[in-house]
């Protein structure tokens, strides 16, 4: 039995389509307050995606399905990435109001600070990055920042805020990752095989 740790949310009903879409499963389950699902020879626990590190580190999981963005902020370099889904269904951008000029922006409102930094520094800019957990479309309408960096699928919310997207940057898909000594599982490297 596989023990699968599968975030929470987007992750998760994109995880089960996958599945179903593989034939692997005839109906997505009904989440509704359950943590744990056996499916195939998995057992499938929903967790929140902070917990993922601590759950894989402990050993309480073989594998994990989370999004490239928590990877990205949080374990860059610390997991072996097993399969990349390739849906990207958002990305990451820098947004502000239509008329702000990238050489301007002094302060950055974001909830992914290390990504951020990674961004900016690329585009050799330095910048003050607020780090910021609620909606961040509202801090440069209130004068919090000068632009911010998110995660953006339709960009709907951005224009119901008058802000739009300066730069993109990298595309967010569902990716499985586990630990170094458990890359090489048998088990594991079937499941992949199948997902592929």
């Amino acid at each position: 039995m596989i023990r699968v740790l599968l975030s929470k949310g987007r992750i998760a009903d994109n995880f089960f389509d996958i599945l179903k879409e593989k034939k692997m499963i005839e109906n997505k389950p009904v989440i509704d307050r359950k943590l744990i699902f056996r499916i195939l020879n998995m057992d499938i626990m929903l967790v929140r995606s902070s917990d993922i590190s601590t759950l894989l580190d402990f050993n309480k999981a073989d594998i994990a399905i989370l999004g490239s963005d928590v990877i990205e902020e949080n374990y860059k370099n610390k997991y072996v990435e097993l399969l990349d889904f390739n849906e990207e269904k958002c990305k990451f951008a820098l947004a502000g109001f239509p008329e702000t000029n990238v050489e301007n922006i002094m302060v950055i409102a974001t909830k992914y600070p290390n990504t951020a930094k990674r961004y900016l520094e690329d585009m050799k800019k330095n910048c003050i990055i607020i780090k910021m957990n609620g909606c961040l479309e509202l801090y440069p309408n209130i004068g919090l920042c000068d632009a911010i960096i998110d995660l953006v699928e339709s960009g709907k919310t951005l224009e119901a805020n008058g802000l739009e997207i300066i730069r993109d940057f990298d595309p967010i898909s569902t990716r499985i990752i586990t630990t170094q000594n458990k890359a090489n599982n048998s088990e594991i490297k079937k499941l992949i095989y199948k997902l592929r």
